[in-house]
């Protein structure tokens, strides 16, 4: 059984509309298919030769890389050196901006000083002034002294301003010509 098909348009429109119906045609979209792939093989290519460029580019910055190998040395061994010289510059700087006057330190301790007391060595680090003494006494109160001693350094603000505390460490006695010595260190934590 076959269809009846009314066709109510005008004659100039009855091409148009019966080519539009058809749609695209398997030849038309072979005549399209070369260009496709010729465009596909270009960009196939050109991808190619980019990555080729960039290969090149990467082995010669690699070659220029290694070429650097005695100045990067250089400039490492300058940043250890400047490294160690600004820890060095650091604690001079700290040691500056504490503006301990040792001379007047000096000055107190030798002010508070009891008759009977000397000095042997005097030690300074980091964190503490050690002070190495020794005392006698005729009438057998070397503790007596070493206790004034102590009481003095701490009561004297001038100087034990830049101390968190003062500890008395070994004590020891000891005999010569006849006179009792007692050996003593004093250790002042500086802040």
């Amino acid at each position: 059984m076959k269809l009846i098909q009314i066709n109510l348009l005008p004659d100039n429109l009855k091409a148009s509309a019966a080519k539009s119906a058809r749609g695209i045609e398997p030849r038309q979209i072979l005549s399209f298919l070369p260009f496709i792939l010729a465009a596909l093989i270009a960009l196939h290519i050109l991808l190619g030769l980019a990555g080729v460029i960039k290969g090149i580019q990467v082995s010669a910055a690699n070659n220029k890389w290694q070429k650097l190998t005695g100045q990067r040395k250089i400039v490492e061994d300058f940043k250890k050196e400047h490294n160690i010289l600004s820890a060095d510059s650091q604690l001079t700087r700290n040691l500056v901006s504490q503006r301990i006057s040792w001379s007047e330190k000096l000055s107190s301790l030798s002010r508070d000083l009891p008759s009977g007391i000397w000095f042997g060595e005097l030690a300074l680090n980091q964190k503490s002034f050690i002070l190495d003494c020794s005392a006698v006494s005729l009438q057998k109160k070397e503790m007596s002294l070493i206790s004034q001693f102590m009481d003095k350094i701490k009561k004297d603000t001038g100087f034990f301003k830049d101390f968190t505390g003062v500890e008395l460490g070994t004590i020891q006695r000891k005999n010569i010509s006849g006179y009792d010595i007692v050996d003593f260190v004093i250790t002042l934590t500086t802040k």
